[in-house]
């Protein structure tokens, strides 16, 4: 139902056998109307057009197709890198093509963060008539379905708050409107073409996004640091207690080999995973017995940061690994890396470090023993 047809590295052009109908909220083509093509563009991460419908229309003679007919996706993302299409087996037949960035997210109470429009773009297709309720239903639908991704996903805005989409996300819906005979009246998640859409919508971001990050992205999402960030971190904490004789050069390597090497293991994200949670519940207010102001507070009558944060460094490297958390538990508040850390996450991030700096001692008293 939808041919693609990449014209440069920065635009990708979709195109309909037959003209359907559409709602939309991208900046070119928006609202309900008759569409036959769809345009993908790929902007500068700081892009400031004044005005972005004109800049659209600028597009869109330039690959010639009729504005009337045509919406236009706006985006800082790698749209041939990082556009992913799916289709339903049916019926009814259904195709989701999305183009994937994924900065700034967006978190409730949060301003708006200035920065590269990544934007989560999605062009959903649906090969049935369609009321105006049902599709509305299914932007609803979309929404919802890309909060509850992103959720699983771990997408947050700096490890503190859940993120449920990006700044400047946009969507459409395109459906049959021509020889009907019936139309579909609703697009909720109880009927079939919503809970198609589900889950063609939920795969097509979780396959995108997974294929898209990396370790240092993870990291990032789940601590508020790169692994660079941790390597430096460490390295800054490792220098109040050196060991004589070693360069600066074989510490920074030894700290990243070990934790690329943690890296590997999914108890690790495991654990990383359970504190950017209880990170996220505790914002919220909805841990029992925890308000957000003891959360921010970080309430000395939590306990259970201090047992993640026990649990990761003995696994990691056992009684050795626990005694450099404490170390570095009791000295943290003298590096500024921690101090706007909350509550479960300062603490997962200290086992990390007082893990793996466990093992490069290990290694580097061993290696002075043999010499």
């Amino acid at each position: 139902m939808i041919k693609l047809k990449i014209l440069r590295n920065d635009i990708i052009l979709a195109s309909f056998e037959q003209s359907l109908m559409a709602l939309s909220s991208t900046v070119f083509g928006g609202g309900f109307r008759e569409l036959k093509y769809v345009i993908f563009k790929r902007v500068e991460k700081d892009f400031r057009e004044r005005d972005p419908r004109k800049y659209a229309l600028e597009v869109i003679k330039e690959v010639g197709s009729p504005p009337p007919l045509t919406a236009v996706f706006l985006t800082s993302a790698n749209i041939v890198k990082d556009h992913f299409i799916l289709k339903s087996k049916g019926p009814p037949e259904e195709n989701v093509l999305l183009t994937l960035g994924l900065k700034p997210p967006s978190c409730i109470e949060r301003p708006r963060i200035q920065g590269s429009i990544g934007t989560v773009n999605i062009l959903l297709t649906v090969n049935e008539c369609l009321t105006t309720e049902a599709v509305t239903d299914l932007v609803m639908l979309t929404g919802g379905v890309k909060s509850a991704a992103f959720s699983d996903l771990g997408i947050s805005c700096e490890g503190f708050k859940r993120a449920y989409s990006t700044v400047t996300d946009a969507i459409i819906v395109a459906y049959r409107s021509r020889d009907c005979r019936r139309k579909i009246s609703y697009g909720g998640p109880a009927t079939s073409v919503g809970n198609i859409a589900s889950k063609l919508i939920y795969e097509a971001l979780m396959r995108a996004v997974l294929n898209k990050l990396d370790i240092r992205d993870l990291l990032k999402y789940y601590t508020s640091f790169t692994d660079n960030e941790i390597v430096e971190l460490g390295f800054k904490i490792y220098k109040e207690a050196a060991v004589p004789g070693v360069s600066d050069e074989k510490v920074k390597n030894l700290i990243n080999e070990k934790l690329k090497n943690i890296s590997k293991d999914p108890n690790l994200w495991a654990l990383l995973r359970s504190a950017q949670s209880l990170s996220f519940y505790g914002h919220a207010g909805v841990i029992p017995g925890l308000s957000e102001q003891e959360y921010i507070k970080d309430s000395k009558k939590i306990v259970a940061d201090e047992l993640l944060g026990i649990a990761l460094s003995i696994y990691i490297n056992g009684w050795k690994g626990m005694f450099n958390y404490y170390w570095i538990d009791r000295v943290k508040e003298r590096f500024k890396e921690f101090r706007s850390l909350p509550m479960f996450i300062d603490d997962v991030v200290a086992a990390l470090i007082g893990g793996v700096l466990s093992e490069v001692y290990d290694e580097l008293l061993k290696e002075r023993g043999r010499n």
